[in-house]
């Protein structure tokens, strides 16, 4: 699950929100272990641009992408990757 930080409005309910600055190494650490399905639904989730898999590390990706695949497996998702690769 993803670092999320709860606050407490002034009404008195409670917010779950997922700050960028916890976000991102949260991410990079899911991709250094190559959980690449958890680390590209919470780059989804979360608008973050997904090119990061790849720029991550290039190298280790190039040599694991048969993992992605197998974590990634919906054709829509792994249209959004490639599209948003640079």
């Amino acid at each position: 699950s993803a670092p999320t930080a709860v606050l407490q409005m002034p009404r008195g309910n409670l917010e779950g929100v997922v700050p960028r600055a916890l976000a991102l190494p949260f991410v990079r650490s899911l991709i250094d272990k190559s959980e690449y399905g958890i680390a590209f639904d919470l780059m989804r989730r979360q608008r973050i641009d997904l090119n990061l898999i790849f720029d991550h590390d290039p190298k280790m990706f190039l040599d694991q992408c048969s993992l992605f695949l197998q974590q990634v497996e919906r054709t829509d998702y792994l249209n959004l990757f490639i599209a948003s690769l640079q």
